[in-house]
């Protein structure tokens, strides 16, 4: 009975196959193998009864490897690699213990930190790893556990939820605020104003051109400052005095309740797009998963609930 031209031969055909062709001897392919030479014989004989071809010659002084065995094994070793790498990659993912999390640097060093400590002191078991990046996982192949995302960004993956709607307020350093003598929103505009550009791909982030429209305020333009590319580093510079800086409030808990910030005029302006989470599938089966996934749902629904004064 002829085989089927699409059909594969025995994985422990090629195996044996692909160690001869590596070791240049039965001898050692069968140590590799942890089998008798006689039982690697036979299944180089069984592949190439399968190919129809001769892949290895044999004479008194050992064996050679036939120009179609070169060829064939230089490829059949590729698939070979490819099949152990996804061997490995499977059981590395099913072993796994820690929880990769991906979020915007920003939100990494603000809202999502302090949250997944809190969640560690709940499992002090868990291991989690914080990646800041703004790098969307690419498609449903993720290479994270989790991915925080802002706004339509998040909206190609197919598991996804939203977490909240942030809004943007003015803040500086207290002592900047004793010396500024505000009494409105447009006495902002007499003193250096910092700026965050998210680029181009965040079509949507906030401005001070929208800030002051939200208040009654049209601008076609602010005045020339300082732009950080992160919001954090816009931030810092608030609270070091150099001026007022427009941030969101899930970025600037920690600094009011301290007093390095405050709110000079308590005008929030939700922002255009709400933050998501996307997570994967496979994330929900790993030990401490499903708790996180659940317990980031919550905290996101806690912030967007909380009454600011």
């Amino acid at each position: 009975m002829s085989r089927k031209k699409d059909e594969l031969p025995s994985l422990r055909a090629l195996q044996s196959f692909d160690a001869v062709a590596r070791t240049g001897s039965i001898s050692q392919a069968a140590v590799e193998l942890h089998v008798s030479g006689g039982a690697v014989s036979q299944q180089v004989r069984l592949l190439e009864k399968h190919l129809g071809v001769r892949l290895v010659e044999r004479d008194g002084r050992g064996i050679a490897i036939t120009r179609r065995g070169r060829a064939y094994h230089q490829q059949a070793s590729t698939a070979l690699a490819l099949l152990l790498k996804a061997q490995v990659d499977i059981d590395r993912a099913r072993k796994a213990t820690g929880l990769a999390i991906s979020a915007l640097p920003s939100v990494v060093s603000s809202w999502l930190g302090p949250s997944l400590f809190q969640f560690r002191k709940r499992y002090p078991a868990a291991h989690l790893h914080l990646i800041g990046t703004d790098e969307e996982p690419p498609g449903e192949d993720f290479s994270v556990d989790f991915r925080l995302s802002y706004g339509r960004r998040a909206h190609s993956y197919r598991h996804v939820a939203e977490l909240f709607l942030d809004r943007a307020v003015p803040v500086c350093s207290r002592s900047y605020a004793r010396s500024a003598s505000l009494k409105e929103p447009a006495d902002l505009l007499r003193h250096p104003l910092i700026s965050t550009d998210w680029g181009a791909s965040f079509s949507s982030a906030p401005s001070w051109v929208d800030w002051f429209g939200s208040v009654g305020i049209k601008l076609d333009r602010v005045p020339p400052g300082v732009s950080f590319s992160l919001s954090g580093a816009a931030i810092s510079a608030a609270v070091e005095g150099h001026g007022f800086a427009l941030a969101q409030l899930s970025m600037v808990g920690p600094e009011l309740r301290t007093g390095r910030l405050v709110i000079p005029f308590d005008k929030p302006m939700p922002l255009a797009e709400a933050y998501f989470l996307a997570w994967s599938p496979d994330a929900l089966e790993k030990r401490h998963g499903a708790a996180l996934h659940t317990w980031l749902l919550a905290a996101g629904r806690e912030f967007a609930s909380e009454k600011r004064g």
